[in-house]
């Protein structure tokens, strides 16, 4: 649909937009919508200021997503940190995906995801927080990215469906019960 001059996707599907300009064809661009398409789109996120003029996302607009994909930035500043509890208790959430600009996944940011089943952390993360993804039952891989120096204890608690985990040789600090 068209509004004000803004083109705006209902559903999976091919369009061709034309510009006229005195009856003769000037510019031709073909948009293609997916389904499942991650949520980048920023109003989908709560998110703040950090004192270092960087984002902190604390939690989302609708938790009934089941695709999220982090933005790298928001307003033009950099997404740094993905804060306490922001997609925590989000009940259909099954792919997560980090941007290589966040530094800090923070305690009990990502817990209690049950549908949850793939995490990749970016190595441009140096620090996975307390509890930041305990009972994600669901959850059967994870990649750490080499990078990543710090695992919080009981990161992973209650992870039951864990059956392969990849872990970097810049790790120095691993807590207990991670």
């Amino acid at each position: 649909t068209c509004e004000n001059g803004v083109l705006k996707a209902v559903g999976a599907g091919t369009a061709v937009i034309s510009c006229t300009k005195a009856g003769a064809t000037t510019a031709t661009c073909t948009v293609t919508v997916k389904e499942d398409q991650p949520a980048t789109d920023v109003s989908k996120f709560k998110y703040e200021t950090t004192t270092a003029g960087t984002i902190r996302i604390t939690g989302l607009t609708d938790t009934n997503l089941t695709n999220i994909s982090v933005p790298e930035y928001i307003g033009g500043k950099k997404v740094t940190e993905i804060g306490k509890w922001a997609f925590g208790n989000s009940p259909e959430l099954v792919k997560l995906t980090i941007p290589s600009t966040v530094t800090i996944i923070d305690e009990w940011a990502v817990a209690q995801c049950y549908k949850l089943e793939e995490v990749v952390v970016p190595g441009s993360v140096k620090k996975i927080g307390e509890e930041s993804f305990s009972n994600c039952r669901a959850l059967t891989k994870l990649t750490i990215q080499e990078g990543v120096e710090e695992i919080g204890s009981s990161a992973f608690r209650a992870c039951m469906a864990l059956a392969e985990v990849t872990l970097p040789q810049s790790l120095v600090l691993i807590g207990e019960n991670a």
